[in-house]
């Protein structure tokens, strides 16, 4: 009992720390492109174990998103 005790503590935290974790990520790269002037957002999926980013460019006049992370060094 006190083994399913801790493990449960033990993954609430963890869920806890994910959660903030995400919600920060979010945060900084929201200023980040804030500051470079251009649009977009990260979605981070644990269950999926993915990571989605999406950029909008604003000379970018075909209102194409961008996928590709390359194109945003600098």
């Amino acid at each position: 009992m006190a083994c399913k005790k801790a493990l449960d503590l033990r993954w609430s935290k963890f869920q806890r720390n994910a959660t903030l974790l995400k919600r920060q990520l979010t945060w900084q790269f929201n200023s980040h492109l804030r500051k470079k002037g251009i649009s977009g957002h990260i979605k981070v999926s644990y269950e999926e174990k993915t990571l989605l980013v999406e950029v909008k460019m604003p000379q970018d006049a075909s209102n194409n998103i961008v996928r590709d992370t390359r194109g945003l060094s600098g």
